[in-house]
């Protein structure tokens, strides 16, 4: 079967007595007058023996992966849900053709994603105001069946960052705060995802103060919540955290800067900056919560060196050539990633010099360039055609030379 378009997909869904529903994030983001690229569907109208589509996914209700117009999208049938345990996976789902388009928004978080557009007349079916709170720039719940699914808490915390100029209605953090005790139920995968969705977003860290101000922060993230303490630069180290945090070009990067300051929870407030003691005390609660998270090992590995290095990169240009030269070597292609990281932690902190950091940096990089210029020129074919015998100091010489023709590039 080949569907052109979503109309295409509405005609055949009106010929079997059923109504296509455009609904979710699409609706919202084209009353903001952004384009997105996911385009939920939802049918009401018709039961699941009607539909004309085989591939399902979802084990506790259909949804149809349709192809439209070579893109793939989710056509969901309205359903409706009822509370019978204890989570965010306690529920139960009905659907069938007598569900309507309202009780299916019902079920949805907040007002601005509860909106549906019939696909062929265009109508907007509005029933929690959403359309008013997106003009308002409001995040808010739509019905107490909010409170029914921690999730919901992670899910408005990353709206939150989504829509970086958007606030949290304040009943709505009321009854985020109300519901903390079911945090404990979520799965830690689940908080992964919802992590690294925040993280592909411009102001991540309008999500952990979402969760600081409903006291979810402490349940989810300890860690973070555990660098609420003094600190030199901008007040406490959470705060200096949230504000490099923004300054991320990427979603490792970001992670990266999340990390990196994770071991000034474990070391005395007043700690002196020649001491840094701190950066190797981080990889404790890095290492402990990319376990509890299951968190991939590329982030876990690249903010372990974050915080590691992050600190020496900012002693770097001082550094003795075959130190400097070891150093860089070792981070290998992730040099550049956490060269990046360290500026944005010392340019974006209160009261930097921002084009005085630039310019330090600039010569850590001219510097650090020299390094992998040598790396190329010195290779190990090249001492083999020398003679030199493979074996235990065979890489011992290699490097040796890389830090003699370092050398003689940093005197030209």
């Amino acid at each position: 079967m080949i569907i052109r378009s979503e109309l295409d997909l509405a005609d055949l869904i009106r010929d079997l007595g059923g109504i296509l529903w455009l609904v979710g994030g699409a609706i919202r983001d084209e009353l903001l007058g952004k384009t997105c690229s996911d385009r939920d569907y939802l049918i009401t109208g018709l039961a699941i023996e009607d539909v004309p589509f085989n591939k399902i996914a979802g084990k506790e209700f259909p949804v149809f992966i349709v192809d439209i117009g070579g893109i793939k999208c989710e056509v969901a049938l309205a359903r409706k849900e009822r509370k019978v345990g204890e989570g965010y996976k306690g529920f139960t789902f009905y659907t069938d053709k007598s569900v309507t388009v309202e009780e299916d928004l019902y079920r949805r978080d907040i007002t601005i994603n509860a909106i549906a557009k019939n696909i062929l007349t265009g109508e907007l079916v509005d029933p929690f105001n959403g359309i008013h709170d997106i003009a308002n720039k409001c995040i808010r719940y739509t019905s107490p069946a909010f409170a029914e699914d921690p999730l919901r808490i992670l899910r408005v915390a990353r709206f939150a960052a989504k829509l970086e100029d958007f606030t949290i209605s304040y009943d709505t953090i009321a009854l985020m705060i109300s519901m903390r005790e079911e945090l404990f139920t979520i799965k830690p995968e689940r908080i992964w995802q919802e992590l690294e969705k925040v993280l592909a977003c411009d102001k991540p860290s309008k999500f952990f103060d979402t969760l600081y101000e409903s006291g979810a922060l402490f349940i989810i993230f300890p860690e973070i919540a555990e660098l609420d303490v003094p600190d030199m630069h901008d007040g406490t180290a959470y705060r200096h955290t949230m504000k490099v945090l923004d300054c991320g070009e990427n979603k490792l990067e970001r992670f990266g800067l999340l990390v990196h300051d994770f071991g000034k929870a474990l070391t005395p407030c007043e700690y002196h900056p020649k001491h840094h003691k701190h950066d190797k005390l981080g990889e404790i609660p890095i290492r402990a919560m990319c376990k509890r998270l299951h968190v991939p090992n590329k982030y876990k590995n690249f903010g372990i060196l974050c915080s590691l290095n992050h600190m020496k990169a900012k002693r770097a240009y001082n550094m003795r050539p075959g130190k400097f030269v070891k150093w860089v070597l070792s981070l290998n292609f992730y040099f550049w990633m956490v060269m990046h990281v360290s500026f944005i932690d010392s340019a974006y902190r209160e009261g930097a010099d921002i084009d005085g950091e630039r310019r330090y940096y600039d010569l850590i990089k001219e510097r650090a360039e020299s390094v992998f210029l040598a790396e190329e020129t010195i290779t190990g074919d090249m001492l083999l055609s020398k003679g030199v015998v493979p074996g235990k100091l065979f890489g011992e010489r290699l490097l040796q030379d890389r830090i003699q023709e370092f050398i003689r590039l940093e005197s030209l």
